[in-house]
């Protein structure tokens, strides 16, 4: 029997916070799962363009 193996990719990524506006890294598993900062969802704008909505860890204890 043969198998056959995904090959599994973390990507990290660099993300602003939208409050205070400083960078940092999160990391994103083969999963959709993410490590560093906090994720609240997509926003619509205009114009059918999206924003993600992210803030970052001392934000999020405020």
């Amino acid at each position: 029997m043969n198998q056959v193996q995904s090959v599994s990719k973390i990507r990290e990524v660099k993300i602003q916070c939208s409050i205070c506006n400083s960078s940092f890294i999160t990391k994103i598993f083969p999963d959709r799962t993410y490590k560093g900062g906090n994720f609240f969802g997509k926003i619509s704008l205009s114009k059918g363009k999206k924003f993600e909505y992210w803030e970052c860890d001392k934000c999020y204890k405020e």
